[in-house]
């Protein structure tokens, strides 16, 4: 079937062509092209083929690159998603940190404020024991000066003495005066609640109360007494 079928085309080939057989030389020439036109129609069918094989390969090559495209794009988008997770969890780092800083400040302020207001209590309790001392020591210089008759007049002299000097605000030097008035009547009990007064405003509480606790000893009716010895005690309780 194929001889034939390629007789048929050699026949038709000599038709289209128009040649005249003459001799063996022009059939030899045309068997010839015949030929050379066969190999360039393999060559041909050859080269379709691999066009078509290589045609093949790149649409696998393609569909594998189109793989790793979407894989890469995938990741670009986790990569994306993510760096704006961090990105908000940066912001939101950056405001905690600006929040603490501000709360730092606002202690730190504080701290200096405290700090500014123990240094002044500091001082003024040093201050205040400065007195304390300086009143302790101007008393016991009362003590002994009443003590050496220093200090020297009538009972009524030295009480209304006392008394000018308590208006004054001069407690120590009322209390010497009126010790000095006691040593004509120790069991006076309107000099020693006077006493006991003066200590109170001195702030020596413990000297206050033995005087008041002394007169309620003398007069255990005595209501100033009473009245003056429970405040000082509250307020030691306090």
């Amino acid at each position: 079937m194929e001889e034939k079928k390629g007789k048929t085309s050699f026949m038709d080939l000599l038709k289209h062509k128009k040649v005249v057989i003459g001799n063996g030389e022009e059939i030899e020439k045309l068997i010839n092209q015949i030929e050379n036109l066969k190999k360039d129609l393999e060559k041909s069918q050859e080269a379709e083929k691999s066009s078509q094989d290589a045609k093949a390969a790149l649409d696998i090559k393609y569909e594998e690159l189109k793989k790793e495209y979407e894989h890469i794009e995938d990741k670009l988008d986790t990569f994306e998603s993510n760096r704006l997770n961090k990105s908000q969890e940066n912001n939101e780092f950056q405001e905690n940190i600006k929040d603490y800083e501000i709360k730092m400040k606002n202690i730190e302020l504080e701290n200096e404020k405290l700090s500014k207001t123990v240094t002044d209590m500091e001082d003024t309790i040093k201050k205040i024991n400065q007195e304390k001392n300086k009143y302790k020591n101007e008393l016991n210089q009362l003590k002994e000066s009443y003590k050496a008759n220093k200090i020297k007049g009538n009972k009524v002299d030295l009480f209304t003495r006392g008394k000018e000097l308590y208006k004054n605000g001069e407690y120590f030097k009322a209390v010497g005066y009126f010790r000095a008035a006691l040593i004509h009547n120790e069991d006076d009990i309107k000099i020693i609640n006077n006493i006991g007064v003066c200590y109170s405003m001195l702030g020596f509480d413990n000297y206050a109360i033995e005087e008041f606790e002394r007169i309620l000893k003398l007069d255990p009716q005595h209501e100033r007494a009473k009245k003056n010895l429970q405040i000082l005690m509250s307020k030691k309780e306090d």
